[in-house]
């Protein structure tokens, strides 16, 4: 088999090179010498792969090389090569050399001195080839007058031979998957990657365009559950627009560097999935901001035609945007669906929105931070105002702890602790294997554990030692204690934040009560205690 992809190799790297000396788009000068005189020698008998340097010599003006177009050799014609980048290479005449077809078909009814290579491709044989039929991602038939002097070769796809087909040496067929999977993706790196776009109006793109469908289906459903947090986000844009690209710009370089120092300390491996999936979600949700800041653009001049001849008192609405963020989600998503059919365009589109969609949600995330820290300074002082009366003193005393001024946690805060708990678990988790037996290194049983752990130190102290190693406290918006029910609850509905990539953990950030989805559930909010609260 290494015979072969040599050839295919040489090939390749001979077409690419012809492209780039190649004047034209089509080359087949008139001033070659005649085929008697200077077309080799059509049938060797050497077993090497080695060819004399002589042999590539004095022949570049009898090729024929075709970009984006289809390379031909007419019946009673003859040429040293026929190559086609991004189109067809047919032969009905007589090649004293390659015949090779990148990202195109091979068809050859008259004999090759060499190899016939096709490069996400099918190749069709009727003829005499001296060495080797090689298709990577396509097709070999071979019909019935096909003489092949070595190897025939395919690898992702299928050999078609006739029975009266002579192959001299081997036929190897290497699968790498279904055969239409292989050639829908051909479809699309032809007919899109190759043209900078992610989608084009092909039969054979259909899975491409449900996979676009099945993606803008989510931001739709992302804009029906998260319809705060993306008009948060989508204000951002509007009002930020600078600090939202500076963020994306940051981000850029501050991932890997940061990724590079949980490594470094070893115990930060930890948390590098848990980065990983956060980043993953800010980019589909920002994505879906993005699309969401279109649709409302677009649908912003429309808005306010229809609502021309009302009057806040008959709309209160009118003076907000009167167009719902699923719709603008849909609108903005047709749009850019139509851009993804322009060549280059498209693909800057796709990764600018995505690139511009992390910016704006990671700037959203900071302001929010920077509110909670102001909002916490606020209330700091109206707690101390209220402890100073003694008429007070007693009713704030006996107040819950909900709603005794003390602020709520945020995102970052609550997930330092969850990595400080999930460390712990491990550790006990890893302890007990080891004493006990390997059985427990399956991927459910830490979480198994986490859940466990976090449900009994609920109950028992309304903390864990992570929540309090960063003053946290979980509390009931009901003001009753924390019960097993209540506890056991929240457990398994943080499996649910966390199967959906994460997302019910993310929402922290978002909601405007700082509850991530488990809380909502258990109906359960997690507040920050003085410094130095013990646990015990």
């Amino acid at each position: 088999m290494n015979a072969p992809f040599r050839h295919w190799l040489a090939s390749t790297a001979a077409a690419l090179t012809l492209l780039g000396t190649a004047s034209s788009a089509d080359v087949h000068s008139a001033e070659a010498a005649p085929a008697a005189e200077t077309q080799p020698e059509l049938h060797r008998n050497d077993a090497t792969d080695a060819f004399p340097v002589d042999e590539y010599r004095g022949h570049r003006s009898n090729d024929i090389i075709a970009f984006s177009s289809d390379a031909v050799l007419k019946s009673g014609e003859s040429a040293d090569e026929v190559i086609a980048i991004l189109g067809n290479a047919s032969s009905d005449g007589n090649v004293a050399r390659e015949i090779a077809a990148i990202f195109g078909d091979a068809r050859v009814t008259g004999p090759v001195g060499r190899e016939v290579v096709a490069v996400f491709g099918n190749v069709y044989v009727n003829s005499t080839v001296d060495r080797d039929v090689v298709a990577f991602m396509g097709n070999v038939e071979l019909g019935p007058e096909a003489r092949v002097g070595r190897d025939v070769v395919t690898v992702g796809g299928t050999l078609k031979r006739d029975p009266a087909a002579i192959v001299g040496g081997s036929t190897q067929n290497i699968s790498l998957g279904s055969p239409g999977s292989l050639e829908g993706l051909k479809i699309w790196l032809r007919r899109c990657a190759l043209l900078g776009r992610p989608l084009a109006l092909d039969a054979g793109l259909g899975w491409a365009w449900g996979i676009a469908a099945g993606f803008l289906a989510f931001h739709v459903l992302l804009g029906f559950l998260a319809q705060a947090a993306m008009q948060q986000c989508v204000t951002t844009l509007e009002q930020r627009p600078g600090r939202s690209l500076l963020a994306a710009l940051i981000a850029v370089p501050a991932v890997p560097i940061l990724a590079l120092l949980l490594v470094m300390t070893v115990i930060g491996i930890v948390a590098l999935p848990f980065l990983g999936v956060a980043l993953l979600c800010a980019s589909v949700f920002g994505k879906a901001v993005m699309l969401a800041w279109i649709g409302r653009r677009i649908s912003r001049p429309f808005a306010a035609t229809t609502n021309a001849d009302a009057t806040p008192a008959d709309n209160p609405s009118i003076a907000k945007d009167d167009w719902s963020v699923p719709l603008a989600v849909l609108i903005g998503g047709a749009i850019v669906t139509v851009l993804y059919l322009v060549p280059v365009l498209g693909f800057v589109v796709y990764k600018l929105l995505g690139f511009i969609g992390l910016g704006v949600v990671l700037c959203t995330l900071l302001e929010s931070w920077r509110s909670s820290r102001a909002g916490k300074v606020r209330t700091s002082a109206t707690a101390a105002d209220t402890t100073s009366a003694p008429a007070d003193a007693a009713s704030v005393a006996n107040r819950p702890i909900a709603h005794a001024g003390m602020p709520r946690a945020g995102f970052w805060l609550r997930m330092a602790a969850l990595i400080l708990d999930l460390v712990l678990v491990l550790v006990l988790t890893n302890l007990v294997s080891n004493a006990f037996g390997h059985h427990m290194h399956s991927m459910g049983m830490p979480l198994l554990w986490a859940a466990a752990y976090g449900a009994v130190m609920w109950a028992l102290k309304g903390t864990t030692i992570g929540g309090s190693i960063c003053g946290l406290q979980l509390v009931r918006l009901d003001d009753r204690p924390i019960d097993w029910g209540t506890a056991i609850m929240r457990a398994l509905g943080c499996f649910l934040s966390l199967i959906v990539g994460g997302l019910g953990f993310i929402w922290i950030a978002f909601d405007k009560d700082q509850q991530a989805w488990h809380d909502k559930i258990a109906g359960t909010v997690v507040v920050r205690t003085p410094k130095g609260t013990p646990i015990v």
